[in-house]
């Protein structure tokens, strides 16, 4: 998807009446397009591990890399509705769920294989929102503000909406009572 994005992106600036970075010189551009490419690359959920242990290892070590440091902010920034307000969150989980289910709907239309969270006859994004807190969130926010105090406000956002589908789980997870017949 992000290779699409930044294909797209460079494609319509090959139009002279979208190009706003025309008259930008060559260097800049050709440093400036390296840039974007690297960063939005490094939203793609592939790298994002490895993204983390980079950071993690910087961090323990001392060291010190912007483009690590960049890659993290830029994350945390993508997945930022995880810390908002939860009505805010919840509205944007509801339109990835429907961007998710469209996406599974074309697979399925053109007869490929569908992909993960995108079967709408199956569980989707909102069923897996514990997971995806403990195992990609909360380490990404918790290291980025370990490192970035200033952004602990974040933290406590991702903390709370985390909190909500803990309890959403719990919630699906009681037995039902039976009918009760009259």
């Amino acid at each position: 998807m992000e290779n699409h994005h930044l294909a797209g992106a460079f494609s319509l600036l090959k139009h002279p009446d979208m190009n706003f970075l025309q008259a930008m010189p060559k260097a800049t551009y050709d440093r400036l397009r390296k840039l974007v490419i690297e960063l939005v690359l490094g939203t793609d959920m592939k790298q994002h591990f490895s993204i983390i242990g980079q950071f993690t290892a910087l961090h323990r070590t001392g060291g010190d890399s912007q483009a690590t440091g960049r890659k993290m902010a830029l994350k945390c920034s993508d997945l930022g509705h995880l810390a908002a307000p939860l009505p805010v969150h919840l509205a944007w989980v509801s339109r990835l769920e429907a961007e998710f289910f469209a996406q599974g709907d074309a697979e399925r239309a053109q007869g490929l294989t569908i992909s993960p969270l995108c079967d709408r006859t199956k569980q989707g994004i909102t069923k897996s929102q514990v997971g995806f807190f403990e195992f990609v969130a909360l380490p990404l926010f918790t290291n980025f503000t370990a490192r970035f105090t200033a952004a602990k406000p974040l933290l406590r956002g991702v903390m709370a909406n985390y909190h909500h589908w803990q309890a959403q789980a719990a919630v699906a997870a009681e037995p039902q009572a039976p009918a009760q017949g009259g």
